[in-house]
């Protein structure tokens, strides 16, 4: 997770040595993560919730390769996108699901 200065520099603002397998994105909202985590191209992925070190597995809460996952605090939607050929979709998650 990296937060962007003004200047266009990008810093660290936490790293995780542990990690999640086969994590492909992360956010944070409201101080709380949300990390998509990949499958394979014919199984649907998984969204991680809670802090490093303390995650909890939503399995198949998320269509098959998730990538990237950003929130818009407006909407309080969780928006991500899926990386295999024939099956690349943008959608979005209620992150109250999660909750």
């Amino acid at each position: 997770m990296f937060l962007a200065e003004e200047s266009g520099v990008s810093r660290p603002l936490a790293l995780d040595e542990g990690g999640v397998v086969r994590a492909q994105g992360a956010a944070i909202a409201e101080g709380r993560w949300y990390v998509t985590a990949s499958h394979g191209p014919r199984m649907p992925g998984s969204v991680y919730v809670g802090e490093p070190g303390a995650f909890r597995e939503h399995r198949w809460a998320a269509p098959m390769g998730p990538e990237d996952i950003a929130w818009d605090a407006d909407t309080d939607l969780l928006w991500s996108v899926t990386e295999h050929p024939r099956r690349r979709w943008v959608y979005a998650m209620p992150r109250s699901y999660f909750d």
